[in-house]
């Protein structure tokens, strides 16, 4: 009980000093994404290349299927729907931790939390920057609606060997740009990503057990939340991690493609 006690009060204190000279919540979305700009040939069915500082394809979020979206809550943020955009335990005990041990605490951010990170206030691993980040989350979800912050985080966060978003992420692992058809083994899979893109990238060799152990996770989870039932979980987990292998992009009309690069 005390330790809850000074944690609220470490809580409205940091709240009064931090929440001084923060940017607006709008600047989540006020800035575009980086997208892929794709040359095609005159018939516009051919692709001949596509230049990218971060390979990505916006989507819609009702073109991401419900499968996907409940393997990511049940990874990310189970309670998603429901919380304020912060997790109101995982931040008191950073602000324990950094009182009492002067070791802050960086995991068990929200939804919200990761996408205001990525957007707003940057990866700086300090108390402030965690403040920062809690309070902007709740100003965030008074902002936006919950559909809106989910729909900006697929399209926004790193799934990992150049991928950025989910389109990216089912067309760089699976050769699926049609979302609708990964499978309950491939939406565990790319729903355990962020947490560790580099470590968890299923098209190394050496990542596949690391990969594999992270979609189980994610399988036990949604079995938590009752999105799937423990023997499709099952099912899903015996399933072999079967990813494409690393791509080169391959350039067609090379002198056509950079002069229109130039161009433009």
């Amino acid at each position: 009980m005390a330790g809850i006690g000074l944690a609220t009060v470490g809580a409205a204190v940091s709240l009064a000093f931090f929440g001084q000279d923060l940017p607006s919540a709008e600047d989540l979305a006020k800035d575009p994404l980086a997208v892929s700009t794709k040359v095609y040939d005159r018939t516009g069915t051919q692709l001949l290349y596509q230049f990218e500082v971060e390979r990505r394809d916006i989507v819609s979020i009702d073109t991401i299927p419900q499968l996907m979206i409940d393997a990511t809550l049940a990874a990310e943020d189970k309670t998603f729907w429901t919380n304020p955009g912060i997790d109101v335990f995982a931040l008191a005990r950073a602000v324990r931790d950094d009182l009492l041990h002067k070791q802050v605490v960086s995991g068990a951010s929200t939804i919200t939390q990761q996408l205001v990170k990525q957007r707003i206030v940057g990866n700086e691993v300090s108390l402030a920057r965690k403040i920062k980040e809690g309070i902007l989350a709740v100003e965030v979800t008074r902002t936006y609606s919950k559909k809106q912050i989910l729909e900006l985080y697929f399209n926004q966060i790193f799934y990992g060997n150049g991928a950025y978003g989910i389109k990216a992420a089912a067309q760089t692992y699976f050769g699926k740009s049609d979302l609708s058809r990964l499978t309950l083994a491939e939406s565990a899979l790319l729903a355990g990503l962020p947490q560790a893109p580099s470590v968890l990238d299923p098209s190394d060799p050496d990542n596949v057990a690391n990969a594999t152990e992270r979609r189980a996770y994610v399988l036990s989870q949604m079995v938590d939340i009752g999105s799937i039932t423990e023997a499709q979980a099952a099912a899903a987990d015996t399933e072999p991690v079967k990813v494409l292998g690393t791509q080169s992009a391959q350039i067609t009309a090379p002198h056509f493609v950079f002069q229109v690069k130039e161009q433009l």
